[in-house]
């Protein structure tokens, strides 16, 4: 193999590495993404359930009352 097929394959490499690289980089920021926005979506379910627990609760104390 001679220098200028080395320098070549190499350079190839780098370029895979670099595209390797790229594609984990982009992995990471998509489940970042996705972690947020579950935790998002499970923040405002809790939410809901709360709302609903305090409105069942206070319906029955209201027709408790009566």
């Amino acid at each position: 193999m001679c220098k200028y097929d080395r320098e070549k394959e190499v350079k190839l490499l780098q370029q895979e590495v670099e595209a390797v690289n790229g594609s984990a980089d982009k992995a990471v920021e998509d489940s970042e993404k996705m972690f947020t926005e579950l935790i998002r979506l499970m923040e405002k379910r809790s939410s809901d359930v709360k709302q609903q627990i305090f409105t069942n609760e206070k319906w029955e104390r209201i027709t408790d009352w009566k």
